[in-house]
């Protein structure tokens, strides 16, 4: 019997990167590499290299509603977004190949 020694493969995602409105007037930045994703919310009119929150993950992104807020799962982060920009933002992950699955854990 042979063992895998390389592993389960990495997915593959088409490049790209977009902003969208976050809660509070905020940024949400994606960027999507080959084999990760990479999200920051950012403050408006701060500098752009201290991200209020960065999350990171290799594998698909997931959505869900907690209390009927729509959220992006990226990694183990819990990212909120208005109803528009989340539907923006997963149509934007899906276009890429970097979206999974709605969840429904609606409190």
């Amino acid at each position: 019997m042979s063992n895998d020694t390389q592993g389960t493969p990495a997915p593959a995602f088409q490049p790209g990167e977009a902003s969208f409105t976050a809660p509070f007037g905020h940024t949400l930045h994606i960027e999507i590499g080959t084999d990760y994703i990479a999200a920051f919310i950012r403050v408006d009119g701060a500098d752009d290299r201290a991200a209020l929150v960065s999350a990171y993950a290799y594998r698909p992104v997931r959505s869900a509603r907690l209390n009927r807020v729509p959220l992006l799962v990226v990694g183990d982060a819990y990212l909120p977004l208005p109803t528009d920009a989340h539907a923006a933002a997963v149509a934007f992950l899906g276009a890429h190949g970097a979206y999974s699955r709605t969840e429904g854990i609606d409190a």
